[in-house]
């Protein structure tokens, strides 16, 4: 196995393991908690795609 399928294994078990713990974590907070984080990336991710417009 070369270094790169290593290191392309490691990445992908990486972001599942990540992932999976990120969702759980998101999971357990309150609904107005998670209303509120959800309505901070969609302006925070407004805001990139403007300032990429210009």
């Amino acid at each position: 196995m070369t270094f790169m399928e290593q290191r392309r294994r490691y990445r992908e078990a990486y972001e599942q393991i990540s992932t999976a713990e990120l969702q759980a974590k998101f999971d357990s907070l309150p609904k107005d908690e998670q209303n509120r984080l959800i309505e901070e990336l969609e302006a925070e991710k407004n805001t990139l795609n403007s300032a990429s417009d210009i």
